[in-house]
């Protein structure tokens, strides 16, 4: 019984001891900042504090003391308050045990609070400092970017001082306490620190830069950038953009700056990491669009910002920047297992950034013990976060470097290849038995190899710089044999013009279609006068930035049985295309060599084509002298044939040739389906009225007079005999016959 009483007793006492230590705990603080325990170090202290919320923020100073002195302050240890629209006051006990004054600085090591106002209780009623990126920055007792208020404690002395917060961003209930010697110093050092932080940051941009106008790799470019906005950032965030740049400005910019800054250097993030990441392949391509639509989701909603609420905006800004971050670190990851190392340095660097974002913000709270370096955790892992970026962007380019050292050895191999190639080539184009030759999308002859010395008697530096129609062969009036002399310039020039249509229609197409041509003409020869008769093939030649035309031209081959022939016929039936009237007109006399000259050959051919022609034309087609003349006077000729030849009355019209050769006489019998003409007349013309009158045409009738012995027409004039005899010599007097006019 005994000792349940004396339990009861103490008990007793203890609950009674319990009370005073409440009572003593209501109405007094339970700690003070004894001032003496500061020293000149630069390392300031932090110690107990009271805080109460004054949600209407209409408080006087006199009614939040009366709050204080009836307990009504909190005395929890908490770091951060959050977002807020309240007014919070916070109470400090200050002690001076020492029998000397105290000189002593109060710091709130958070630039970025709208308004800090300083109350002293022996100063009377009224906020004794103010401090604030509200207010101009020339007001502060201390210039300096963090709110700070000096403070004197005489000997053996106490006193009470407040502090009244109000800010739009996160209110942080953080403070520290210096001796004016101490603060000084601590300044002094700070300000040596972030000289070579943000002195290493530009350096590192600087650097960068530099290699990209040295590379041109615009990795570096970005990476550039976003060092310099990261850098911004910060240099905001530490309060140096209101203490230097901005001291006169509103609350609103420099509330926001900081943020919107945040979300520039993201923005330029995600354009590096876009180009750092592509690993070069379809993923890549479209990871890199990704990181550039989120990039530029950040830089459209910088502007929009300014119009929403600063809590709001943060929160949206977070909300765009998140899907680019996640993309990053998923890129990362991919490349990893794909064996890219720069990447682990990306990862390795955003995981820095990420931790020191970390303990930023958790040491505030309360989490972790706020010490001295708790100020410098974002500098220190911004700054190592570059440097394991600019790591990564030198491995990557190391391992470029690799893969362009090997690139540079197989190109050098396909040069050599290439080199072997040209020359193989070159030789086979030098030395080939065919004239081969290159031309200009403008016609104009680039190059050639010797055998146009063996076919035309030209060196290959004449013919360059010639346009191709120069080779084509245009007779004069003296390369036809005499007896057809008279004739004039006229024939043969309308059939050399007619063979350059011929050639220039082939290259139209060709440019056209992109489809080989293949045609057979007539080129002129240096030192003969007569035409050589030749094979010519185009293609198409695109050798990269360069295009053109290239050639082959061949002599036709000899018929190895031509000298065999005793005699030989033919018949033939032809649509109405100028152009058959050459071919066949070639192909009708390509034996008649093995038994009369050259000259003959050609004066035969030049009449026969002529007579095929006037069959098609005014025959099949039914066009009068006076439409042909009108025609070739204004320049429309080939338009007005290749009309009249889709025309359902004429097109389907055809002219049968038929053809007899032996040793003695070569025959040829010629007819259309048209109305026929007044062949008389035409044999009646006079040649030298013809060349007075300049007409080009009318003379192929004339010109087969002279070389033919026999030209017999029908009545209706569609179908002429034409006899030429081989045995008589080409000069000769003819005796007269029925056909004469």
């Amino acid at each position: 019984m005994r000792k349940n009483e004396k339990k009861r007793k103490h008990f007793r006492g203890f609950r009674f001891f319990l009370f005073l230590s409440v009572l003593f705990g209501v109405f007094f603080p339970i700690s003070a900042i004894d001032l003496i325990r500061l020293t000149d170090s630069s390392v300031g202290s932090e110690d107990f504090f009271e805080y109460y919320l004054d949600e209407s923020g209409k408080a006087e100073f006199a009614e939040i003391r009366s709050l204080a002195e009836a307990g009504k302050f909190t005395s929890a240890n908490i770091r951060s308050l959050g977002y807020t629209n309240a007014s919070v006051w916070v109470r400090f006990r200050t002690l001076n045990s020492s029998e000397k004054q105290i000189r002593w600085i109060l710091e709130h090591p958070f630039p970025n609070a709208d308004s800090v106002e300083f109350y002293d209780v022996k100063k009377g009623e009224t906020a004794f400092y103010r401090a604030g990126d509200s207010l101009p920055f020339r007001i502060r007792p201390v210039q300096y970017r963090n709110p700070a208020f000096p403070s004197v404690l005489l000997p053996r002395g106490e006193k009470f001082v407040y502090l009244k917060i109000r800010s739009s961003s996160v209110i942080h209930l953080s403070f520290r306490q210096y001796t004016a010697i101490g603060f000084y110093k601590k300044v002094l050092y700070e300000q040596l620190l972030f000289g070579l932080f943000f002195g290493s940051m530009l350096i590192l941009a600087f650097y960068n830069f530099l290699l990209f106008v040295s590379t041109r790799d615009r990795n570096y470019l970005f990476f550039a950038a976003y060092i310099v906005a990261l850098s911004f950032f910060q240099f905001v965030l530490e309060g140096f953009g209101f203490q230097v740049l901005w001291p006169e400005t509103s609350v609103e910019w420099t509330s926001r700056s900081p943020w919107i800054f945040l979300w520039i250097s993201l923005a330029l993030m995600y354009l590096f990491a876009g180009s750092y990441l592509d690993p070069g392949n379809s993923r890549g391509v479209l990871s890199n669009r990704w990181f550039r639509y989120s990039g530029i989701l950040l830089w459209c909603y910088v502007p929009l910002s300014f119009l929403i609420p600063v809590k709001t905006g943060i929160l949206l800004g977070f909300l765009c920047s998140f899907p680019g971050a996640l993309l990053a670190f998923g890129g990362g990851i991919r490349n990893v297992f794909r064996n890219q190392g720069s990447s682990l340095y990306f990862l390795s660097a955003w995981a820095v950034l990420g931790g020191g974002a970390f303990l930023y913000l958790f040491f505030p709270v309360g989490g972790l013990q706020d010490y001295g370096l708790t100020f410098w955790v974002v500098e220190a892992a911004s700054l190592l976060h570059v440097v394991l970026m600019g790591l990564g962007l030198a491995d990557r380019v190391k391992v470029l470097a690799g893969v362009f050292s090997e690139k540079i050895r197989e190109l050098e191999a396909l040069r050599l290849t290439a080199e072997q190639s040209e020359k193989r080539f070159r030789n086979l184009f030098e030395e080939s038995e065919e004239f081969l030759f290159t031309l200009g999308m403008d016609g104009n002859i680039r190059s050639a190899n010797k055998s146009v010395g063996r076919l035309l008697g030209f060196t290959p530096e004449e013919v360059i710089g010639w346009n191709f129609l120069d080779l084509v062969f245009v007779p004069s009036g003296e390369d036809i044999y005499d007896s057809v002399s008279e004739v004039g310039l006229s024939s043969g020039l309308a059939q050399g013009a007619y063979s350059k249509i011929l050639a220039k229609e082939k290259i139209e197409d060709l440019l056209r279609t992109g489809k080989s041509s293949e045609f057979t003409v007539e080129f002129r020869q240096k030192f003969v006068l007569e035409p050589r008769q030749i094979r010519v093939r185009l293609q198409l030649l695109d050798s990269g930035d360069t295009k053109g035309i290239l050639g082959k031209a061949y002599e036709l081959n000899e018929d190895v049985l031509a000298k065999f022939i005793v005699s030989e016929s033919m018949h033939f039936t032809l649509n109405n295309y100028l152009r058959n009237a050459d071919l066949l007109s070639r192909l009708l006399t390509v034996n008649l060599s093995s038994f009369v000259g050259t000259e003959v050959v050609i004066a035969i051919r030049t009449c026969i084509r002529e007579i095929i022609i006037n069959s098609i034309e005014h025959g099949n087609l039914a066009i009068s002298f006076d439409e042909k003349t009108e025609a070739l006077n204004e320049g429309r000729y080939l338009e007005f044939i290749q009309k009249r030849q889709m025309e359902p009355f004429y097109n389907l019209r055809t002219v049968k040739v038929s053809y007899s050769l032996n040793a003695r006489r070569i025959g040829f019998l010629i007819s259309d389906e048209g109305e026929g003409f007044d062949y008389k007349k035409i044999l009646n013309l006079d040649i030298q009225k013809l060349n007075e009158t300049s007409l080009t045409h009318g003379r192929g009738i004339v010109m087969t007079r002279r070389v033919f012995d026999i030209i017999k027409f029908n009545e209706k004039g569609n179908k002429v005999l034409l006899i030429k005899y081989l045995k008589k010599p080409l000069r000769y007097k003819r005796e007269k016959t029925p056909f004469d006019v």
